[in-house]
């Protein structure tokens, strides 16, 4: 393969890993799993949700008034084929309360919720590169320095 290929599908699956990132924080359930093959996983909090209305549905499980925001860095994609590739991401994640009587208040500030990292295995598709599985793996935590 040569390199402009490999850096096509490079940018590619960040464009994948920034566009699901946005559409999680913003509560875009239908908008993520488009991002999915069909049978795709996405496992979150060590919960497993396979298929696009799994992936729906763990939106649901969330509270109207939590707001998540994740920033992104060091993204390491890696091409395996013309068809296969895998990507490491580092993610730091803020999680707040919206006041639902003042749904555009200002929402304080908190240290981040946790720091850890995304898994990705993506795959060539008819439609254009795609999830096939994506897992978090918490490194740091709020809840485990308190043990």
């Amino acid at each position: 393969m040569d390199i402009d290929r490999r850096r096509h599908i490079e940018q590619d699956c960040r464009d994948l890993i920034t566009a699901l990132v946005h559409h999680y924080d913003h509560g875009a359930a239908e908008q993520a799993a488009d991002l999915f093959v069909p049978d795709g996983l996405w496992v979150k909090s060590q919960v497993p949700y396979r298929g696009r209305e799994a992936i729906i549905g763990s939106f649901a499980a969330q509270p109207a008034s939590l707001v998540l925001r994740h920033f992104t860095s060091n993204i390491l994609v890696n091409v395996h084929d013309e068809q296969n590739a895998s990507a490491v991401t580092y993610y730091l994640a803020f999680v707040g309360r919206r006041d639902e009587t003042r749904p555009d208040a200002e929402i304080p500030l908190e240290l981040p919720g946790s720091l850890g990292e995304w898994n990705d295995t993506f795959v060539a598709t008819a439609d254009g590169w795609r999830f096939a599985r994506r897992e978090g793996r918490r490194i740091f935590g709020r809840r485990a320095a308190a043990r």
